[in-house]
């Protein structure tokens, strides 16, 4: 089986298909891309200058201590009730923690201010970016890290399909003639696996805060 498989794709006509598989998809993911640009950046200008920014302009310059719940309640809600469809599930989970801390005249510094703060820091800078203006990454911002966690989670699964593929086509020989390089693979391969595995439970764990959350909405 492995021989058929591995003379197909050598073969011309192979090579043929491929190339206009390829043109096609490239095609059509560039065309969509383009279709979806502009409406995309009046989206993000709209995020960036109505909801982000003036939430971004009132924490920034402020310790954490010093940041005032109910004005930044207040400025929350309002963005909520007047872009409500340009917000993420994200700023309304973070929405509900400052709005539990209002209830209970919390005037204490606390994780959840800590973390809204990091979150509008982040959304702002990467609205920015993404809008072709001057910006300053930040890697002590943990939603940095979490898209940063997320692109290489992307790359590890591309490299983990690439050696499987390989290895479905050429395994036979791999013992025979590279021992060396199939025991790597293997170690590459746990590893990945172990790096999905954290990856994955983490999600899990998200995705049950997030679904609480709105389930009590």
């Amino acid at each position: 089986m492995q021989e058929i498989i591995r003379f197909f794709i050598q073969s011309e006509s192979f090579k043929s298909l491929l190339g206009i598989v390829l043109t096609a998809v490239l095609t059509y993911f560039f065309t969509r891309k383009s279709d979806n640009k502009k409406q995309d950046i009046s989206i993000r200008k709209l995020q960036l200058e109505k909801i982000y920014l003036p939430l971004y302009l009132y924490l920034n310059d402020k310790r954490i201590e010093d940041i005032n719940i109910r004005v930044l309640y207040e400025n929350m809600l309002k963005k909520k009730r007047k872009y409500f469809l340009y917000l993420s599930n994200t700023y309304l989970f973070h929405l509900e923690s400052i709005k539990k801390l209002n209830d209970n005249n919390s005037n204490k510094p606390s994780k959840t201010i800590i973390k809204c703060k990091l979150y509008i820091n982040y959304e702002f800078t990467k609205l920015k970016r993404e809008l072709g203006y001057p910006y300053k990454s930040d890697f002590k911002n943990s939603y940095f890290m979490f898209y940063l966690i997320k692109l290489i989670f992307s790359f590890l699964n591309m490299v983990l399909l690439i050696i499987f593929a390989y290895i479905f086509i050429f395994g036979g020989h791999l013992y025979d003639k590279y021992g060396n390089l199939a025991n790597s693979l293997t170690y590459v391969i746990a590893v990945i696996a172990l790096f999905d595995f954290i990856v994955g439970i983490s999600y899990i764990c998200y995705q049950i805060l997030l679904y609480e959350f709105i389930r009590n909405r």
